[in-house]
């Protein structure tokens, strides 16, 4: 799908989600140095990483782990935890839109389904972002479009898109930072 899509490699920026690591724990990884590699750039390979668009900067998030087929969580480890705080706290970000990518969304699920299907870690993830309207978490996971505030910083999730209507997100987005 990649290929045949309009965007080039440096327009794409990449997220492992939990169907990538279930083959192997270094899947994700495999697949950057191999059927990925043009888009590898700006993909989530190491934590920490800052894909600089100018006003706007992506923190592309990896948060797989390899489980099992009949689980689907994400996790924030410490080592995501300290580079995702440490951008936020870079005097270089505060004026410039922020965009934290990330496959599952922070907020918690209902009761046991956040170990099975959740982002463990999302709660620590929510109070980073709090307060920072520059700040936009945009996620995939559960298929489905939506908008929610956390604390001045927005959360989007966008639908399953595999082909087309990725405008609309583009656009939700835009109308987010404007009105922040």
């Amino acid at each position: 799908m990649l290929v045949r899509c309009a965007l080039g490699p440096d327009e794409v920026t990449l997220v492992p989600g939990n169907h990538d690591l279930y083959t192997s724990p270094m899947a994700w990884l495999d697949a950057l140095d191999g059927p990925l590699r043009a888009w590898s750039r700006n993909a989530a390979r190491e934590q920490g990483k800052v894909v600089d668009l100018g006003e706007t900067i992506i923190l592309p998030i990896d948060a797989t782990f390899h489980q099992p087929v009949t689980r689907s969580a994400g996790r924030l480890d410490e080592a995501v935890e300290e580079a995702v705080a440490a951008r936020l706290a870079d005097p270089r970000f505060a004026s410039r839109h922020v965009i934290v990518a990330i496959h599952h969304p922070p907020h918690p699920r209902p009761g046991p389904w956040h170990w099975v299907d959740g982002l463990l870690g999302g709660k620590r993830l929510l109070a980073m972002i709090a307060g920072r309207p520059n700040v936009i978490v945009a996620h995939g996971h559960l298929h489905r479009h939506e908008v929610r505030d956390h604390a001045g910083a927005s959360v989007i999730g966008a639908a399953a898109v595999v082909d087309g209507a990725h405008a609309l997100f583009i656009g939700e987005r835009r109308e987010l930072f404007a009105s922040a």
